[in-house]
């Protein structure tokens, strides 16, 4: 049987929900409080050496460290506000999961060429963007993986407002990956 996304709890990470534990389960409570803490819990960047130390210090810091590589998990609207919120989260998951499909890290310039309506157009160039591993196993189903470089973009748009919510981003994978694997009954229940 295979697992669900959201049995590996993703969506309780970024929401913050605490559950009941089960035996034999991590004593710990995973989710995402940082959208919790407030400004003065946050560590003085001050202190720290370096243009490159603050996370979003700078413009320029933001897009690179003190030795020039890029630091492309981070948000870019972190550099307006110092207190973090869930699409952050949402932003770093999508550039995982771009750098899962197609093997590499794209840089702020490449991710505002593309968008989530894009990857439907330029379907040819997508799949050609796609990590020759994954695309030589994605044979025959290619709009999977279409589908979720769609999401991967989606979740990296440069406007917060039009990212998804990390729970709608859990379903969009739980659907994707329901038909490639058949793992649904007609009725939506794990057999």
């Amino acid at each position: 049987m295979e697992p669900w996304i959201g049995d590996l709890g993703l969506d309780r990470l970024l929401s913050g929900e605490a559950t009941a534990h089960r035996a034999g389960a991590s004593a710990r409570l995973f989710g995402s409080k940082r959208s919790m803490h407030s400004t003065s819990s946050l560590p003085d960047l001050s202190q720290m050496p370096g243009p490159g130390a603050s996370p979003c210090g700078s413009a320029s810091a933001a897009t690179s460290s003190a030795a020039g590589a890029p630091q492309p998990y981070q948000a870019p609207e972190c550099l307006k506000n110092l207190r973090p919120n869930g699409k952050w989260d949402v932003y770093s998951f999508g550039m995982v999961l771009l750098e899962l499909l197609s093997g590499r890290v794209y840089s702020e310039v490449e991710l505002c060429q593309w968008h989530a309506g894009l990857v439907a157009e330029e379907r040819g160039r997508v799949l050609r963007m796609a990590d020759p591993t994954l695309r030589g196993e994605a044979d025959g189903r290619e709009d999977t993986l279409l589908a979720c470089f769609k999401l991967a973009f989606a979740c990296c748009d440069m406007a917060p407002s039009k990212r998804p919510a990390m729970r709608d981003a859990v379903m969009v994978l739980e659907r994707t990956a329901a038909p490639a694997a058949g793992v649904l009954t007609s009725s939506g229940a794990i057999p």
